[in-house]
């Protein structure tokens, strides 16, 4: 048998160009069809279950699987893109407190969240998208850009900072300041981020300042402590006792505990900023 009479029999059990476009628009068709009806809640799994049989009984299998399992295969794929990209996060629905979105100690990724409003089906595209970066990150590793050194619990936190230091807010909220004997740089930005986080309702820094509304008082100091000769553990001062967790090395936080709103001051990635 010569090679092209090889290709030639390969060909005759090909589908032909305007069947595999016929089938791919099809099953674009019905992905879109599907993520529309998951926004109505219990319609959805009736539209799916009918656009499977219509796909059966036409004997458009492929179809039928787009069906049943198009949306989480969409988000295995998403999950997949993403986890390469090194943008990865765990996906969840409802209202965050500020530890929500701290760097997750096992996976090492962020979380985010679609918010309080959901219609009961994120199920079927969070669930495949979470476990599809646990799977990757359990056979590759943290995704790129992770923070990858040692994440104190809350203990070590209370450990630490029993022994930590007086932190000069100005100084800190200049990005340039002294724990103890040592000296911290972190990246451009993150410390009056987080200095006007933890005064938000003890007035500014000025304020303490001569002159200011608050000069006959002391300026508010926060505790600080280096841990494993890699972490910075920061604690607010007493009208928001926040806790601060920050990498050395990159000068970004990755956690914080305790405290109120739905968000970080400062993120681990620069970009995630509000």
């Amino acid at each position: 048998m010569n090679v092209g009479s090889y290709f030639a029999q390969i060909r005759r059990f090909l589908p032909a160009p305007q069947d595999i476009l016929r089938h791919v628009c099809l099953s674009i068709l019905i992905l879109v069809t599907l993520l529309i009806a998951n926004i109505f809640g219990p319609i959805y799994y009736l539209v799916a279950i009918v656009l499977c049989l219509l796909s059966l009984w036409a004997r458009c299998y492929f179809e039928a699987f787009v069906s049943l399992f198009g949306p989480a295969s969409l988000a295995v794929l998403s999950a997949t893109v993403a986890y390469f990209l090194g943008t990865a996060k765990f996906q969840y629905m409802g209202l965050p407190n500020v530890e929500f979105f701290n760097i997750d100690p096992t996976y090492r990724c962020g979380r985010a969240t679609g918010g309080c409003l959901g219609s009961g089906n994120e199920w079927l595209t969070e669930l495949p998208y979470n476990l599809t970066i646990m799977s990757l990150v359990t056979v590759f590793g943290p995704e790129r850009g992770s923070y990858t050194g040692p994440y104190p619990t809350q203990a070590d936190d209370a450990a630490a900072l029993a022994h930590g230091f007086p932190v000069n807010l100005n100084d800190f909220s200049h990005d340039h300041f002294k724990v103890g004997g040592a000296s911290v740089k972190l990246d451009e930005g993150v410390g009056k981020r987080i200095v006007n986080w933890w005064m938000v309702f003890s007035g500014s820094l000025s304020d303490y300042a001569p002159g200011g509304f608050f000069a006959d008082q002391p300026m508010p100091m926060a505790t600080g402590a280096i841990w494993k000769d890699r972490v910075l553990i920061l604690k607010g001062p007493p009208g928001n006792p926040t806790i601060a967790i920050i990498d050395l090395k990159s000068g970004r936080p990755f956690a914080f505990y305790g405290g109120f709103g739905r968000s970080h001051p400062a993120n681990w990635r620069k970009s995630d900023d509000l």
